[in-house]
């Protein structure tokens, strides 16, 4: 068991060999210890050795009567390969065999929503009740299906119970919030991270969540006042440097948002902040810089595909149709969605 938490941590820490010769040493000493297997699966898969990831769990399904966790892996996998027919059956035996993995029945919900299967989606998150682990997300997931259905009202009364239910936990409430919002229950959202800052005063996902709602209500004086007090914070929150950020360009500042957006993505912050980065770099009519902004990103993060989408919108805008089209290719080739085609058959046209 102490070499495979070692190895979990030298995974976390990005040392990859070190947590593969944590785990193999593991195995060495208790071959049935399932735990590292599993681990080595997943550590595959990070290396990108999908066929290697895919012996090792099926190996480890063929090998237990249940194989519940190899058997979702396995389906998690599929769900990377573009494989969405293999990991629905998969997710499916897995919630007929063990009907406790909660992990297994939120995929599967996602699948169900994702393929528009709304009355499979609903049916399944309504297999719950209050007792059992993970109620909460459960209920989360039936929002989500109630809101594709259009059914508001459901989903307000749904997460008004919710609301109910958390109390005090300042995580759980903050997650609502955010499904209030999504439901145009913004009275709700506020109430849910009143709740949260309750449980916990100095809780800052919440304080920077009330932030965005008064900015999307105008309430500049309200939003400066919140952000001063999250910017004296140690550390500041990558959020604070993207509201100030968003603050900035509601002002037309597009030199001070320009350089908050950068802050934000120096603290870890993604494509949907680097988008906004562009969007300043834009507006302040410095697109080529922007470009170049996306582009040392993309070099930073590789494997970020959202960035690389960004990065083939803003070649296009600057008239880089080619180098467009194939960055969508290169997407195409690593096995990404529909959506990526309907990109790179707009970029063909544009570039013939």
């Amino acid at each position: 068991a102490a070499l495979n938490l070692l190895g979990a941590a030298l995974a976390s820490a990005g040392d990859f060999a070190g947590a593969r010769a944590a785990y193999e040493k593991a195995i060495a000493i208790d071959k049935s210890f399932e735990t590292p297997q599993l681990n080595l699966a997943k550590l595959d898969a990070a290396e990108r050795k999908l066929d290697q990831a895919r012996q090792r769990l099926s190996a480890l399904l063929a090998s237990r009567a249940s194989g519940s966790a190899a058997r979702y892996e396995l389906a998690m996998l599929d769900q990377r390969q573009q494989r969405t027919d293999d990991a629905r059956r998969r997710l499916e035996e897995l919630h007929e065999k063990d009907r406790s993995h909660l992990a297994g029945h939120l995929a599967l919900i996602d699948l169900y929503l994702d393929a528009g299967a709304l009355d499979k989606a609903l049916a399944l998150a309504n297999e719950s009740s209050p007792n059992r682990p993970g109620y909460l997300a459960l209920q989360a997931a039936l929002v989500r299906v109630q809101l594709a259905r259009g059914d508001d009202s459901a989903a307000r009364s749904t997460l008004a119970s919710m609301t109910r239910l958390a109390d005090f936990n300042s995580l759980a409430q903050y997650k609502i919030s955010r499904l209030q919002v999504m439901a145009g229950n913004v009275a709700g959202a506020r109430y849910s991270l009143e709740k949260a800052l309750q449980g916990d005063s100095d809780f800052k996902p919440a304080k920077v969540a009330l932030a965005d709602l008064d900015l999307a209500e105008g309430a500049i004086g309200k939003v400066e006042s919140r952000l001063a007090e999250l910017l004296k914070s140690s550390p500041v929150p990558a959020e604070a440097y993207r509201l100030a950020g968003d603050l900035a360009a509601t002002k037309a500042q597009w030199q001070p948002a320009i350089g908050y957006y950068r802050s934000a993505l120096a603290n870890g912050m993604g494509a949907d902040v680097a988008s906004r980065l562009y969007r300043a770099y834009t507006a302040a009519g410095q697109r080529k810089q922007g470009l170049a902004a996306v582009e040392a990103l993309v070099k930073e993060r590789q494997d970020d595909r959202a960035l690389r989408l960004l990065l083939s919108d803003a070649q296009a805008a600057e008239g880089q149709l080619r180098e467009a089209k194939a960055t969508l290719e290169f997407l195409l080739k690593s096995g990404d969605t529909a959506f990526l085609l309907n990109n790179l058959l707009f970029a063909g046209r544009r570039s013939r």
